[in-house]
């Protein structure tokens, strides 16, 4: 934990929607950031999120926009569905909660397009709750760190393997501290081995 909190506060990448150490994130560019997010590299959505706030800079002006307007601003980004939703989600979200973005993983999970994921990144990195962040970079550095094989990894076993790996507090940061170890050194294909600082206390195997 010390290494990577210790990486983070050197190396953690510089994004706009994020704001490092200690502090939450704002709730609304959390909800816009994590729904481009999904299914998505980060270096993509750059762009079409800076753009896409100038049009829409607040739930309001997102829940009273036209669905038309809105696929414009998303187009090019891919996964549609993603828009609608968010649309979905914003009206809902300005008419029942007042305009204010949920903090609770479970309410979040009732919206439209947030699943597990999703609603557990809004509650930790916007409201600094001790959620268990799991992405697929998070997960995929559980899988290596225990040595885990991708095929024979269940959820409950990789909730269950965060638990031990996280610390109780200040999760929020861990977890993005593991996001940008994980695709700095724990790539999908050809990972860092030979230079990363924690080889000595993973099992991994290739």
């Amino acid at each position: 934990q010390r290494k990577i909190k210790l990486y983070y506060k050197k190396s953690g990448r510089l994004l706009p929607w994020r704001i490092k150490v200690r502090k939450n994130q704002d709730p609304y560019k959390t909800l816009i950031s994590e729904i481009m997010l999904q299914q998505t590299r980060v270096k993509a959505v750059l762009d079409y999120y800076k753009a896409f706030l100038i049009k829409f800079p607040d739930i309001k002006s997102l829940a009273l926009a036209r669905e038309k307007d809105i696929l414009i601003a998303w187009a090019g980004l891919g996964y549609y569905r993603r828009a609608i939703n968010l649309h979905r989600t914003a009206k809902i979200i300005n008419k029942e909660y007042g305009g204010i973005i949920p903090s609770e993983k479970i309410v979040l999970r009732k919206l439209p397009g947030i699943g597990e994921y999703t609603s557990s990144a809004i509650a930790s990195f916007a409201y600094g709750k001790e959620e268990l962040v799991i992405d697929t970079n998070v997960e995929r550095f559980i899988q290596r760190i225990f040595n885990i094989k991708q095929d024979t990894s269940k959820v409950y076993k990789i909730k269950e393997l965060g638990e031990k790996l996280f610390p109780k507090k200040k999760r929020s940061d861990f977890a993005q501290a593991i996001m940008d170890f994980s695709n700095d050194y724990c790539t999908k294909l050809r990972p860092k081995c030979n230079t990363c600082i924690i080889s000595r206390y993973c099992d991994y195997k290739s």
